[in-house]
C-alpha cells in the first residue's frame, strides 16, 4: 500500500480491490515460501528496477504477471540485497 508520501509499505491484510502491483508481487513472494533476506520493501524495488530496466531494453510489456515469470526465470535470491 502506498502512504500519503508516495511510498510503498507491504501490508499482507489489504483489500484485494485496493492493491497495487508491487502488493501483488509481494504476495506471489511470500506464496513461494521464500525466507527474506533484507526485508519485502528492498526485495520489491530491486525487483522493480531490474524487471523495468530489461523491459526497456528488450521492449517487454511490464505488468505484474511478466515480472514474476522474469523472477522465476532469475530466482527471488538474485534480487535480495541492499546497495
Amino acid at each position: 500500500m502506498v502512504d500519503w508520501y508516495g511510498h510503498w509499505h507491504y501490508e499482507p491484510n489489504t483489500p484485494e480491490e485496493k492493491k497495487c502491483a508491487k502488493d501483488r508481487l509481494a504476495d506471489w513472494i511470500i506464496s513461494t515460501g521464500y525466507e527474506i533476506k533484507t526485508n519485502m520493501e528492498n526485495l520489491c524495488a530491486m525487483i522493480e528496477l531490474h524487471f523495468i530496466s530489461e523491459c526497456e531494453a528488450y521492449g517487454y510489456d511490464d505488468t505484474v504477471e511478466n515480472c514474476i515469470e522474469y523472477v522465476k526465470d532469475n530466482g527471488i535470491s538474485e534480487f535480495d540485497y541492499y546497495c
